[in-house]
Formats: structure tokens, sequence, C-alpha cells
């Protein structure tokens, strides 16, 4: 829970949809400050164990990740094993992994997170579709299928150097 995650853009979003619940996991020099603002509809998780993510994932439909500045955020796919489509800024390659509005989506700015959350709401259509296309992304970045790409890299490799 620090500045460059922009959670308080996720407590804004909390405040406006709040028939909805949102849920964080973290824990960081901003956890009291997040308590003191946030609504009713967050839930703050300390640092929690694979299993309890697990748990907690059962009952979420959408991960929002606000962070304009990560490297290939494990969170998606951990969301994606459990069909649940990540939206997300494109300002670190997101669209590298993400096709948009097909197994996730991507942003550009708050305003867009805040209006696709309210057609999310008015069409579930959209978010049942992706949420089953998001299984192929995390099938993709299996380790047992990334060893085989690695593989053939290694072989390749080899053979040009004979």
């Amino acid at each position: 829970l620090i500045k460059r995650k922009r959670i308080f853009e996720l407590i804004d979003i909390a405040k406006e949809f709040d028939n909805l619940n949102f849920h964080i996991i973290g824990s960081g020099s901003l956890k009291s400050d997040i308590l003191k603002c946030s609504s009713k509809n967050v839930i703050l998780y300390d640092h929690i164990n694979n299993t309890e993510i697990s748990n907690i994932l059962i009952n979420m439909d959408l991960n929002i990740l606000l962070s304009k500045s990560e490297g290939f955020p494990k969170v998606i796919l951990e969301a994606a094993y459990s069909s649940i489509p990540s939206v997300l800024y494109d300002d670190y390659g997101a669209s590298e992994w993400i096709v948009n509005r097909k197994n996730g989506f991507i942003v550009s700015h708050f305003e867009e997170v805040r209006l696709l959350i309210a057609e999310l709401i008015e069409n579930p259509l959209i978010l049942q579709r992706v949420s089953r296309n998001v299984k192929d992304l995390a099938s993709f970045f299996d380790w047992r299928n990334i060893i085989k790409n690695w593989e053939l890299v290694i072989f390749k490799l080899y053979n040009e150097r004979k």
C-alpha cells in the first residue's frame, strides 16, 4: 500500500459504487490513511498466504490494479487463474498481454475506470464473456508452457553455436 499503487483512486471508486464490495490486499505506510478515508464497502487485508488469497478471489468478479508503473504483476495471473479479469492502465505495457475487452480491460485514465465499472454493472454479459476468456491468459503464462518455450530457445542457441 504505497502511493504509486494509486489505492486512493480505488477508494474514490468504492465511494461512488457503494453497492459493490472492494477488497484491498496489502500493507504499508498508507494503511492507516486508507482505513481513515475508506467507506464501509472497502475490506482491507494485510499480507495473506496463497490459500487465503484463493478464498478471497472466490468472491471477486474483477481485479482493479490502478498502478501506472509495474513490471508483470503476479496478481493479474492469480486473478486470471480464478477467471477474474483485470482492469489495468496501459502505462507499463499491459496491452502486450491483455487484449482489451477480450481477456481483460485496458484503460488510459481514471474517468475511464469509472465508466467501465458503470458499463459492466449495466451489461454484466461483457464481464461474463471476458471472465471466460481470461483463463487463456493464465494458461499461456503457466510454468509448464513457459518452460517449453525456454527449452526451444535454449536448444536453438545451442545448435547455433555448433
